[in-house]
């Protein structure tokens, strides 16, 4: 064994082969080295933490608390951007709405916290208020709001006052024609003559519902909040009804919606997965025509229920 002092540091070699150790100490440092070679400083902890997992692009910037070692540095995906990577305050507005892996590196040593970060809550300014009362739209029937023979997308915000029986979008007359119905918490799709439960919402809240009718497929798909919650086969059979299309209501004469509706449209396409995301991801989507994927396909009608 070899003991060898020189200015400031002091070695020790055990010349025993596998299981080598070697303590080094440094300028007021003391460095642990594994039999892989990897050096660190002994007491270093990059602990961190931030307050909540998750967080909306509304929120306030996050900074997160570090309990271990000062000084290190933040790093993550492409997605997330920092104001600071020595403080790894996440600037919310300006990343990617995903899960990321943020890290905190400081002398070699590091650990990670998942963070998540959502859309930000629907913010309607121009939203239209129904009293359940007389409130209603009528609209003359035309082509690009049939959905006969055909596959379709409808886009709805709403934000129902209680628990009620009320039209949100209807073309009805006697068996024939198509209907999204909101009964007492629930969404359902009016296929005449079945009636389809897609989903529940809750109330006083706003919420996205997104129906694709897949008339290709032979499939009836619906997105809560751009998540996908229902997906079936589904034989349409929708007829060809001459009544006139209304929102709010059951042609004027019954089941009326009490609450807020917001930015009603519909394709004559089956939405993709991108703007579906991308029209819930907006969080006010003053401006379809303004999102990449959805207004390019086939937007036929956008009632936005506040001019």
């Amino acid at each position: 064994m070899a003991n060898t002092i020189g200015w400031g540091k002091a070695t020790q070699n055990n010349d025993n082969g596998f299981g080598k150790y070697q303590n080094t100490i440094g300028a007021a440092s003391i460095y642990a080295e594994s039999y892989g070679g990897e050096t660190a400083i002994v007491g270093t902890s990059a602990a961190f933490s931030y307050s909540a997992s998750s967080y909306n692009q509304g929120e306030a910037d996050p900074t997160p608390t570090i309990t271990g070692t000062t000084g290190g540095f933040f790093t993550s995906d492409a997605g997330v951007s920092f104001i600071d990577t020595s403080t790894g305050q996440i600037d919310l507005s300006a990343s990617t709405i995903a899960t990321h892996a943020i890290t905190y590196i400081v002398d070699g040593v590091q650990s990670t916290q998942n963070v998540g970060i959502t859309a930000a809550p629907y913010q309607s300014t121009r939203s239209f208020s129904f009293d359940g009362v007389n409130d209603y739209f009528e609209i003359p029937k035309n082509s690009p709001l049939s959905l006969i023979n055909t596959n379709f997308s409808i886009s709805i915000w709403l934000n129902p006052d209680f628990s009620h029986n009320g039209l949100l979008m209807m073309n009805y007359a006697g068996t024939n024609g198509w209907g999204v119905f909101y009964n007492s918490g629930s969404i359902r799709f009016y296929d005449a003559p079945v009636w389809t439960t897609l989903t529940t919402i809750n109330t006083s809240q706003w919420t996205h519902i997104l129906i694709v009718g897949d008339y290709t497929g032979s499939n009836l798909i619906c997105y809560k909040n751009g998540v996908e919650v229902y997906n079936n086969s589904h034989t349409f059979t929708i007829t060809e009804s001459t009544a006139n299309v209304f929102i709010g209501s059951e042609r004027g004469t019954g089941f009326f919606y009490t609450g807020k509706l917001d930015e009603v449209s519909m394709w004559d396409t089956n939405l993709s997965t991108d703007a579906i995301t991308e029209i819930y991801n907006s969080g006010a989507p003053n401006d379809l025509t303004s999102l990449t994927n959805a207004s390019s396909s086939n937007l036929v009608a956008w009632y936005k229920m506040g001019e």
